[in-house]
């Protein structure tokens, strides 16, 4: 038998049995890998207009937290002003006829 007649040559015989069952394995993984990629690819897109909803929501309501401290704080300024002429009122007038500071 020639050395081009043997099964091994080159595009003429098929792989073994061993071989073929082994590729077609790797055949059948790859097209599983792929599904997988193709479904992580396909949720992507909506997980980040999600999040970007969620962040919008979020800075909106640190904006209006922002705005509520603000007024909480113009309210207890004005409330310190109040406390300090009522404690000037209820406060005896000194002897020497002063107001009080």
């Amino acid at each position: 038998m020639s050395h081009w007649n043997r099964q091994d040559k080159p595009g003429s015989a098929k792989p073994p049995a061993s071989a073929q069952g082994a590729q077609t394995r790797d055949v059948r993984a790859f097209r599983a890998i792929q599904s997988r990629i193709d479904g992580i690819e396909a949720t992507m897109p909506v997980i980040e207009k999600e999040a970007d909803n969620h962040y919008r929501i979020a800075y909106a309501r640190l904006a209006e937290l922002d705005d509520l401290a603000e007024r909480r704080f113009a309210l207890i300024a004005a409330l310190a002003a109040l406390e300090r002429r009522l404690i000037r009122a209820a406060s005896p007038a000194p002897a020497n006829g002063r107001a009080a500071p």
